[in-house]
């Protein structure tokens, strides 16, 4: 048995598929619009990661200076407190 539509229906059927269509294509233009929204805010989170990335190198350049300053001044304390200490006794005795 084959089922034969009726004309009566065509202009239905145009009808709905004019509203999917219509549908269909504001969807797309509110998926494109939010896929270049996506795009726009995804290049601004990678230079907001590279500005982070350089403050992050730069402060680790200063911590490393400052370690090393911090470990040169710790090493120069230690040798004039060895001086103070010789300077202070002869001979096992005190000035």
């Amino acid at each position: 048995m084959s089922r034969k539509h009726k004309p009566q229906n065509l202009p239905a059927t145009k009808s709905k598929l004019n509203e999917m269509s219509s549908a269909f294509a504001e969807h797309k233009t509110a998926t494109g619009n939010e896929l270049a929204a996506i795009g726009k805010e995804t290049t601004a989170l990678r230079d907001v990661l590279a500005e982070v990335q350089a403050s992050l190198a730069a402060q680790i350049q200063v911590l490393t200076t400052l370690e090393a300053s911090s470990q040169d001044t710790a090493a120069r304390l230690n040798e004039t407190v060895e001086k103070l200490k010789k300077s202070f006794f002869i001979g096992g005795k005190f000035k």
